[in-house]
């Protein structure tokens, strides 16, 4: 698992701006890469398109940064998060995350490429083996007090929802910039973001500076005349 947030996504007096997995990477847990670094080119595009037509100044470029990196933190918890979740249901089966990691390095490691490959098959084997066994039907089933228990802690993950998230719609869309290329309402109060759960499931529009303009219907109520 790997996560992190480049420290600047715009320097050398803006000849170079970082997005997309240049600027953050996260674990493959949630889609929040690919969601994130569309975020990140919507927001460049029109302010570049400003700067080369000469309706803002270069300094519009550092607002990117503003606006985009608070994001990529938040997304960066939230998708660790997602991903930790998601190694509880293994590590509720008896299966620890961490063996395929370290057996990962060893093999891979000086030590393993010296081993004769038909040795790193009978290890891996062998592990591999005692994984399986944690799930087989002859030890995970309800009449075995073991199997009978992580089949019990496996359905409380599910149940409580602390399982894998594939859904964000509240953060992917309901992100608010507090900062940057924006003009904020006199009586607005500047609170910080709410700590990462993942578990508000429904987007909620808004009309405050800094949030995703929300969507609606347009009906022109007369028709124009001459006057």
């Amino acid at each position: 698992m790997h996560a992190e947030v480049a420290e600047k996504f715009v320097s050398s007096d803006n000849r170079v701006i970082l997005a997309g997995d240049a600027a953050h990477r996260f674990p493959p847990a949630g889609g929040f890469g690919m969601n994130t670094g569309i975020q990140d080119a919507h927001n460049l595009a029109w302010k570049i398109a400003f700067l080369v037509k000469g309706i803002a100044p270069s300094s519009i470029l550092q607002t990117y940064e503003t606006e985009r990196r608070p994001i990529a933190l938040f997304n960066t918890a939230l998708s660790v998060q997602n991903f930790k979740a998601a190694m509880s249901v293994p590590a509720a089966l008896g299966l620890d995350p961490t063996v395929a990691n370290s057996v990962h390095r060893v093999i891979n490691s000086a030590v393993g490429s010296i081993l004769p490959s038909g040795l790193q098959k009978t290890v891996l084997d062998e592990i591999f083996a005692i994984g399986r066994a944690q799930v087989s039907d002859s030890f995970l089933n309800d009449r075995n007090p073991f199997g009978s228990s992580r089949l019990a802690k496996l359905r409380r993950i599910f149940d409580e929802g602390k399982s894998l998230q594939l859904q964000f719609p509240a953060e992917d869309l309901g992100f608010r910039y507090l900062e940057g290329a924006l003009v904020r309402d006199s009586d607005d109060t500047q609170n910080a973001p709410e700590a990462p759960t993942g578990r508000r499931r429904d987007y909620v529009p808004s009309s405050e500076p800094g949030a995703r303009l929300p969507h609606m219907s347009v009906r022109m109520l007369q028709t124009p005349t001459s006057k």
